[in-house]
């Protein structure tokens, strides 16, 4: 099949369909175009990975370990995105895929402490882009990198520019709510970060609250 077909089959597809993809060995076969010299070639095919790979994550609503991770840990397939499409990336959308990739199968997994900086920084410099589904799928990417600490319960809440989860600390089994905030334009980052500053600032007066002079 060609990469670029395949691509966008995944795209498209059903994640019921992509993950019969993946069962049928496909990212095993079509893992070493990441190595073509062809830089769309490679960004087809860590794309279309990276589509599989997300079916899990549709299937459980995010939720548990992704199943796919022994298997392609023992394939070589978590390596090769590491070294090959993150470290050795012709283009900064190939390294972008690949982080996606390494993010969502290492879900409520702790990342190995030779991939941890480089992935989480890959992440964190796509919520600058201009590009909403680089931003989606990077907050995507450092929420699940985030469950190995917390665990996701439930969703409690849903507005036109957020989403509330109820979770848990995985240490110390505290609950607390968790807010997504969806912001594409500047504008909208701006004001993401001063609500989330007034929140802090909200908690610590709950928390610490001045004493009252008599």
């Amino acid at each position: 099949m060609h990469i670029a077909a395949l691509k966008s089959f995944c795209a498209f597809g059903k994640p019921e369909y992509r993950h019969l993809l993946f069962e049928r060995g496909l990212i095993q076969k079509i893992v070493r175009n990441l190595k073509n010299s062809n830089d769309i070639v490679a960004l087809d095919t860590v794309s279309a990975i990276y589509k599989i790979i997300s079916a899990e994550w549709y299937i459980y609503n995010g939720q548990g370990l992704n199943p796919q991770f022994e298997v392609l840990e023992s394939d070589g397939v978590i390596n090769t995105l590491f070294e090959v499409g993150l470290r050795q990336g012709h283009t900064d959308q190939i390294k972008e895929a690949s982080a996606e990739c390494l993010s969502l199968l290492y879900q409520n997994r702790e990342l190995p402490e030779n991939m941890k900086e480089v992935v989480i920084t890959q992440l964190k410099k796509e919520l600058h882009a201009q590009n909403r589904a680089n931003i989606k799928c990077s907050s995507r990417g450092l929420l699940c990198l985030a469950q190995n600490k917390v665990s996701r319960i439930s969703k409690i809440g849903q507005g036109g520019q957020a989403s509330v989860w109820l979770m848990q600390d995985n240490t110390t089994n505290q609950k607390t709510a968790w807010k997504e905030l969806n912001y594409y334009t500047d504008q909208e980052k701006q004001n993401a970060h001063r609500e989330a500053e007034l929140m802090l600032q909200l908690s610590n007066n709950l928390k610490y609250p001045k004493s009252s002079s008599s």
